[in-house]
């Protein structure tokens, strides 16, 4: 309906104005039309008084227009002036203001329904999009739980195929509850017996390895680790923690045998940590029994315990870091060999890293290098080995330090132009066989002298030209270095002209060819009449030899012949003396029956005191 007027509206406190700028705008509007209704009626006011018309007889608009086109003018009688009807005119201007006033409060009325009706519509359209945002939001959350969901369901139905420690399995579960109880048994007998607290020395401790069903030379790892504290005893706590933290959270016997052998707070096996097992395989093992028989034993086991390490850690850590990480383990053959020992009472038969012949070969050949023998050896030395079959520029390149680590003799840092005994190991297992991936990537280090990843055409001329020179000096002939550089890539064949990569060279299965053109002129001029041990062979028994196997073979026999001739010129000196004489096979000491002096005679008075069996035998 009507709306009452505005007087009472605004005097009605229950009715309130629309807020925000819609009302504003709105009132701000009804005020300018107010304004303008004054302004128009004052307009008529003064056109009234102008006009000498009575007031009933004035027209509205058409009459104005009427009046404004006609050119005559009303009688002079009509007209009457102004003050005459002054008070009748402000009555009727006064009745004119309250009709543009009403007509003014009207217009506004408008504005501010208009006004209201707009901030409505804006509330309900914010009200919308708030419930449309809200709605939104909802659904994407609906829709993401429902992805959740999915995604959880998903994981149930796929299995756990990945067990970095082993994948465990309930009977091995219920196993190690057995062994428990076994273990456990073992610590209250010993504790019986010694009427105190059990404890378990080194070799008491074998007994508990033993029982968990690990081999006998893990017992070194095993009891070290149990042994926290250092003190050479093992309790049944010390065991406990172990069994909880070790045993029972690797399922597989590569990560067992990691967690066991690598220090607390290492990431990897070290040098250290192998050292250990191997000195308790020289203490056990039969094959070695005679180390214990010599004085100089402390001095030779030392050296073995070395050579053993760095074969080791030649063969399984691929990555050259100084750690063995568990995917080299699980990737190598060392707990296998490690498990030979403890069924195989010959020690050379074990040619993977504990063969006696193959320490032996490898000491004696640094023993002839290293003339002063401080256990180092210089660029000179190394010059020498082999007679001289390695140039000189490779030399420089070994002792560049792209392939040996800075090591110690007698707690004192190696100079960087000397070479350790572990650095020479790797140095002769990777010139006599360099089949082997560790072999491969030693030389190629060496070639590599700007350290890109590639040997260019300029490194291998670089090298090249020494060996040109020294088939100058032994008047061989000359092969051009082109003719030689198109061989070599015919024989790779790399992926990339020009250039020879890392992955060539293991892919062409011509690695020590290619590497002896370059640096060992001996090798070189043997390849060129036949095949240079590139490929492996068998034994006379069908086993697999590689090519270090076979070397070590030839060189021992060597050796050992080399030290029979010359025991037996020593012989000859004593017995030509008819002095004390000890037996080279080991039977014992024999003295002549001449007298002191020397000379033919007197050797001939002590062949005839000599036991012809003993006679029949050393021929």
């Amino acid at each position: 309906g009507d709306l009452p007027p505005l007087q009472k509206r605004k005097s009605d406190p229950s009715i309130s104005l629309p807020d925000g700028p819609a009302a504003a705008a709105a009132a701000a509007g009804a005020d300018d039309k107010k304004k303008k209704g004054k302004v128009h009626a004052a307009d008529n006011r003064s056109k009234a008084r102008e006009d000498p018309r009575p007031r009933g007889k004035r027209g509205g608009a058409g009459a104005a227009a009427a009046a404004a086109g006609s050119t005559k003018k009303p009688p002079r009688g009509h007209r009457r002036r102004a003050d005459e009807y002054s008070e009748e005119d402000e009555d009727e201007d006064e009745d004119e203001d309250e009709d543009e006033e009403e007509a003014a409060e009207r217009s506004g009325r408008k504005a501010v329904r208009k006004a209201v009706s707009a901030s409505a519509s804006a509330r309900s359209r914010s009200s919308d999009n708030n419930g449309t945002a809200q709605a939104t939001q909802a659904r994407s959350q609906s829709q993401s739980q429902r992805k959740q969901q999915q995604q959880q369901q998903q994981r149930e139905e796929i299995p756990q195929f990945h067990f970095p420690h082993g994948k465990p399995s309930p009977e091995a579960v219920q196993g190690k509850e057995t062994v428990l109880k076994h273990v456990k048994a073992i610590f209250a007998h010993h504790g019986k017996e010694a009427m105190h607290e059990a404890i378990l020395n080194f070799h008491e401790f074998i007994e508990v390895t033993l029982a968990c069903e690990l081999p006998r030379y893990w017992n070194a790892p095993f009891f070290n680790v149990c042994d926290a504290g250092g003190t050479g005893f093992v309790t049944l706590a010390g065991f406990m923690a172990v069994w909880r933290k070790v045993i029972l959270q690797n399922h597989d016997r590569s990560a067992l045998f990691f967690h066991l052998a690598k220090r607390k707070g290492t990431t990897g096996i070290t040098k250290n940590d192998l050292t250990a097992i191997v000195l308790d395989v020289t203490d056990a093992h039969p094959g070695l029994s005679f180390l214990k028989e010599t004085q100089e034993s402390a001095e030779f086991m030392e050296r073995y315990c070395e050579t053993v390490v760095a074969r080791i850690f030649y063969a399984v850590n691929r990555s050259w870091s100084g750690k063995i990480s568990l995917p080299e383990l699980r990737r190598s053959n060392l707990l296998d060999v490690i498990d030979t020992l403890e069924h195989e009472a010959d020690i050379n038969k074990v040619r993977d890293f504990f063969s006696y012949e193959h320490f032996y070969v490898i000491y004696c050949r640094f023993w002839e290098l290293d003339t002063d023998h401080d256990l180092a050896i210089t660029k000179a030395d190394l010059r020498r080995h082999d007679d001289q079959a390695i140039s000189t520029r490779m030399v420089e390149r070994v002792f560049s330090g792209a392939v040996t680590r800075r090591s110690k003799v007698a707690g004192e840092p190696l100079d960087k132009d000397a070479m350790s005994y572990e650095n020479f190991v790797w140095f002769l297992l990777s010139e006599e066989d360099k089949t082997t991936a560790t072999a491969i990537e030693y030389w190629f280090r060496c070639m590599d002298l700007d350290g890109d990843g590639v040997i260019s055409m300029y490194e291998m001329e670089y090298f090249f030209e020494e060996q040109v020179h020294r088939m100058d000096r032994l008047s061989v002939e000359v092969t051009e270095f082109n003719d030689c550089l198109c061989q070599m890539l015919d024989m790779v064949k790399p992926r990339q002209p020009n250039v020879v990569r890392l992955a060539d060279l293991k892919r062409c299965k011509m690695a020590p060819q290619f590497f002896n053109v370059f640096f060992n002129l001996h090798k070189f001029l043997a390849m060129e009449g036949r095949d240079h041990g590139s490929r492996d062979g068998d034994d006379d028994e069908g086993e697999k030899l590689t090519v270090w196997d076979r070397y070590a073979i030839a060189e021992y026999d060597r050796l050992a012949l080399e030290e029979e001739e010359e025991m037996e010129d020593d012989d000859a000196m004593v017995w030509a003396r008819g002095g004390e004489h000890f037996d080279s096979r080991g039977d014992g000491y024999r003295r002549g029956a001449g007298g002191g002096g020397g000379g033919r005679g007197q050797s001939g008075d002590f062949h005839d005191d000599y036991d012809d069996d003993d006679d029949d035998d050393d021929d």
